[in-house]
């Protein structure tokens, strides 16, 4: 059975540079973002919870309708917290069956900035958390915004700091 590592810390800390030595050394990393990402466009509990939750309107062309999702949640944690009980159950569960067809595997990591918040920590037997002082993150945050096109909002109200 794989020992399962989990991979933590704030937006801009260097998870995903940990997650990818890692790789490179041929230990697979769940990457929850990736994951959640694509359980939400694809498990029909989750479309059919937030359809009731928010509206028909917040699936467009079989893809989540981010913008609508963020301004739904943005300054009410209640929301969130909903939110996060319909998604967070079945990227749990996608974890579970992936860490399972690895089990072969002496090591196994999940990167979550959140994961310790999410309730994930019960699901590694190692927890690492990254670290780098703050204005390291929110220069390297401003610099991956900058690079993506985003907006000024992008990391507002995260809960990754």
């Amino acid at each position: 059975m794989a020992i399962k590592v989990g991979i933590t810390g704030g937006i801009g800390s260097g998870k995903s540079v940990v997650s990818r030595l890692l790789g490179i050394m041929g230990i697979p990393v769940y990457i929850s973002d990736i994951e959640a990402k694509r359980i939400t466009n694809t498990d029909e509990v989750i479309r059919r919870e937030l359809c009731a939750l928010v509206g028909e309107e917040v699936f467009q062309n079989g893809e989540l309708n981010r913008p609508l999702l963020a301004a739904y949640m943005f300054g009410y944690p209640e929301r969130t917290k909903e939110v996060n009980g319909i998604i967070h159950p079945q990227v749990k569960n996608d974890f579970r069956q992936w860490a399972g067809r690895l089990s072969g595997k002496p090591l196994v990591g999940m990167e979550s900035a959140i994961l310790i918040e999410s309730g994930f920590r019960d699901e590694v037997d190692v927890l690492v958390m990254v670290y780098a002082p703050l204005d390291i993150r929110v220069e390297r945050a401003m610099r991956r915004r900058f690079f993506k096109g985003l907006g000024n909002e992008a990391y507002r109200g995260s809960n990754e700091w």
